[in-house]
């Protein structure tokens, strides 16, 4: 054999064994890249509790990392429809002075409370707790009187006032009716993917 041709066959057998020890690395860290729709890459650290698996999204926002859990993986909801510009509906002209997250109070037992996770999701993001990214006031409502519960629906929503409505539907998709958001699934499934969905594009990865 020639020179030349140990030369070739020992540099591709050497690119082999960098890739396969790249690829080793990648999962032996249990994490992945996800590239969202500008080209940033974000990383997906997947973390299983009990029964449950978690898609942890590092961003950062404002000079911050942030980690947020969240219950469906970005490649699972990509499908989903979400209305364009959906944020701007939120957006307010003088700021928000409070944001109702609201749903039918039977939600919870039609969905196996998979309605009051889908919340969680991108309330997260939302809120303005520790790990919120926005800092909105935000509050749980209802669509009507339920113990002691704020009522608010879309009706509500004003110039300083911004609403989130979760339902039940015919499809599971972001869409808007006038300057209300709405979070709809065809299922208590469906609706926590589109609240993953909603997530995930509120941290700019989709």
């Amino acid at each position: 054999m020639e020179k030349t041709d140990k030369f070739i066959i020992a540099f591709v057998a050497l690119i082999i064994i960098a890739i396969a020890v790249i690829i080793y690395i990648k999962i032996d860290k249990g994490y992945y890249t996800y590239e969202g729709w500008n080209g940033e890459e974000f990383i997906i650290d997947p973390q299983e509790i009990g029964n449950v698996t978690f898609y942890n999204v590092h961003t950062i926002a404002n000079g911050k990392t942030y980690v947020l859990p969240l219950r469906n993986s970005p490649e699972s909801v990509e499908e989903i429809h979400l209305e364009k510009d959906i944020i701007d509906k939120l957006n307010r002209d003088f700021g928000i002075d409070m944001l109702y997250v609201t749903k039918d109070p039977e939600i919870n037992s039609k969905t196996e409370n998979k309605a009051t996770l889908g919340a969680i999701e991108f309330i997260r993001v939302l809120g303005s707790n520790e790990y919120g990214i926005y800092k909105i006031n935000t509050k749980s409502a209802v669509t009507k009187e339920h113990m002691e519960l704020p009522v608010a629906t879309c009706d509500n929503v004003t110039e300083f006032v911004s609403v989130i409505q979760l339902q039940l539907g015919e499809e599971n998709r972001i869409y808007s009716k006038d300057k209300c958001v709405i979070i709809e699934g065809k299922d208590g499934d469906g609706l926590l993917k589109a609240s993953s969905k909603f997530a995930y594009h509120l941290m700019g990865v989709m």
